[in-house]
């Protein structure tokens, strides 16, 4: 369509890859294309509590309800999705979860970006 939407940032579940496309996937369940790599948007929501958890998706790391603990991880996220974490990224991200000075650092859900 050619129209570009404003979305609020702390309605984004999780961004996904799609070439020089990136889909945004936002709590309601709403789903978004916009032009642009997922690295270009990552550059954007990086402030904002987002990570990279493998080469095709990053998330918002306050909808993370649980990371599964087998081999081949995956974050659960709310309200729904399951994305698997790229080996390499699980250490950085549990040390993130867990450091005290994450849990002070909260989403603005009045910051948003433009998408279209």
């Amino acid at each position: 369509n050619n129209r570009l939407e404003m979305i609020t940032i702390g309605s984004i579940v999780y961004c996904e890859a799609r070439g020089n496309y990136t889909n945004i996937h936002l709590t309601d369940g709403k789903k978004y294309m916009t032009a642009g790599n997922l690295r270009s948007v990552y550059e954007k929501l990086k402030d904002f509590g987002f990570f990279t958890i493998d080469k095709s998706y990053v998330v918002n790391l306050l909808l993370i309800k649980a990371i599964t603990q087998e081999r081949n991880a995956k974050v659960l996220l709310d309200p729904k999705g399951e994305l698997k974490i790229a080996r390499s990224r699980k250490p950085a991200l549990m040390e993130l979860l867990f450091n005290p000075d994450y849990t002070t650092k909260r989403t603005d859900s009045t910051n948003a970006i433009t998408v279209g």
